[in-house]
């Protein structure tokens, strides 16, 4: 076989490992949650592992962080936290919203219909300037 084509299957076949593994790659999801050595099994046995089992598109990564919140703060504010933020409450999604470091999900909320989902005091605690970006 002449090295030209040699180069060329090289070639064929690197394009398909590439291509086929963005059209089959999952999408990753990472959620942060204050370590608890006592809930950090049941999360991982009941939910993530669960949510995982369900479906073939997303991936859920759950990392236990100790100081949570001093974690969460600076990987923020570097551009590096999770997707999902786990935080002690409103006054913390406040702070965070302010400095733009969260994504509104009003359009999600509205989608799904979360307002009528949720109990009235609840979906408030997480509108801020008139969009959602947190539920208890």
């Amino acid at each position: 076989m002449d090295i030209g084509k040699i180069i060329l299957k090289l070639c064929l076949l690197i394009s398909f490992s590439f291509f086929s593994a963005n059209v089959f790659a999952k999408t990753t999801v990472t959620w942060w949650a204050e370590a608890n050595a006592d809930r950090d099994p049941v999360f991982q046995a009941k939910l993530v592992d669960v949510f995982n089992a369900s479906q073939n598109e997303i991936e859920l990564k759950m990392e236990f962080k100790e100081a949570l919140n001093d974690v969460l703060r600076t990987a923020m504010i570097a551009g590096e936290g999770p997707d999902i933020v786990e935080t002690p409450g409103p006054s913390y999604v406040k702070e965070y919203q302010e400095a733009g470091l969260l994504s509104s999900m009003e359009n999600y909320s509205k989608q799904y219909g979360w307002e009528e989902l949720l109990l009235p005091w609840s979906y408030s605690a997480g509108v801020f300037d008139g969009e959602f970006y947190s539920a208890p």
